[in-house]
């Protein structure tokens, strides 16, 4: 008979397990002996709450892994009043996930997450990239130097592993995201902030999203084959941008149009890496709360940087392996 191996349970989010394998993994996961009676109950309560969904077992027992009883109570309590139609349904890992994200210690570590979620699925995220992009986010203020920075998103990140709500990747340069807890960040976000993420990245979308709603804190159109803009970009609460090549997509797009950024803007962090982009707009020069530009292996682009100099709060600007002579005055010496 064959049985399957503990790691591949893990992974699957819709497989059900039997209530002593169920209670055998959250045990093993919590790390806790659950000596007294009482707290076993709980706990047991806690676990049966999770349906045997081993992504939600998991995630669940190292949320509540180290809290005391009452953190225990209220979590049993609250998985109860959220439960969902139909106990297979992926909605009850999504409730559970939604609870270890809660139990997340800082902020910054949730905000760490949600930036996971704006990856196509089924990737491996580069961690070098993310840490740009969190910075960019205005992430790990009390962070001095970018090496202080590195050391703070290392900590993030096996905080999150250790949560469950991230996976290793290929090697120790990226990490994974289990797809129902991608699905659960996405959803997350438009909770949280009342205006929500547009992640349509990897989708084969050959043109610009029609429906675009100007309340959008953060659109990811990463990995898709778009070879036209729109005029205007019309989302004034818009932090994030993603149009930048996946998995070799967005190669379409060669041209912004000069009233593409024209408006009032909150855009931290605007990626266009390994698109075909000949030049930067001069509305670029209207993001003045932009921290992070990525313009890399942006091959064929001639970048004018007076615009660059323009943006002073820029913190990040990464330009491997595009085209790049000389650096203006205003970059070099910090000048207004």
């Amino acid at each position: 008979m064959f049985v399957m191996p503990w790691s591949a349970k893990e992974r699957s989010p819709s497989m059900v397990l039997s209530a002593q394998d169920s209670w055998a993994l959250f045990m093993r996961k919590a790390r806790t002996s659950f000596e007294l009676p009482s707290f076993e109950g709980v706990a047991r309560k806690v676990a049966g709450e999770c349906r045997g969904l081993p992504i939600a077992l998991i995630a669940v027992a190292r949320a509540l892994g180290d809290k005391n009883l009452v953190e225990w109570k209220r979590a049993a309590q609250r998985l109860e009043k959220s439960q969902t139609a139909n106990p297979e349904d992926v909605g009850e890992a999504s409730k559970c996930i939604r609870l270890s994200y809660d139990y997340l210690k800082d902020e910054d570590c949730k905000s760490y997450f949600l930036l996971c979620c704006l990856f196509p699925e089924d990737c491996d995220i580069p961690i070098k990239d993310l840490i740009r992009y969190a910075i960019g986010k205005g992430l790990f203020q009390d962070a001095e130097t970018l090496d202080e920075a590195r050391d703070r998103a290392d900590t993030v990140v096996r905080h999150l592993k250790d949560s469950s709500l991230l996976m290793d990747g290929r090697n120790s340069k990226y990490v994974s995201m289990h797809d129902v807890v991608r699905d659960t960040a996405i959803n997350i976000a438009k909770s949280e902030d009342g205006h929500g993420f547009l992640v349509k990245a990897g989708c084969d979308l050959e043109a610009w999203p029609r429906k675009l709603l100007e309340g959008y804190s953060a659109i990811s159109l990463m990995g898709n084959p778009i070879s036209k803009l729109p005029e205007k970009l019309v989302c004034p609460k818009l932090q994030i941008l993603f149009l930048n090549l996946f998995l070799n997509r967005n190669i379409y797009i060669k041209y912004i149009p000069e009233t593409f950024f024209q408006g009032p803007y909150e855009l931290t962090v605007l990626v266009l890496s390994e698109t075909n982009i000949s030049l930067l707009p001069e509305s670029c020069s209207l993001l003045t709360n932009l921290q992070a530009l990525c313009l890399d292996k942006c091959k064929d682009l001639i970048i004018d940087t007076s615009i660059l100099g323009k943006l002073k709060r820029l913190e990040i600007l990464s330009m491997r392996n595009s085209r790049l002579k000389e650096l203006s005055v205003e970059i070099v010496m910090g000048q207004p």
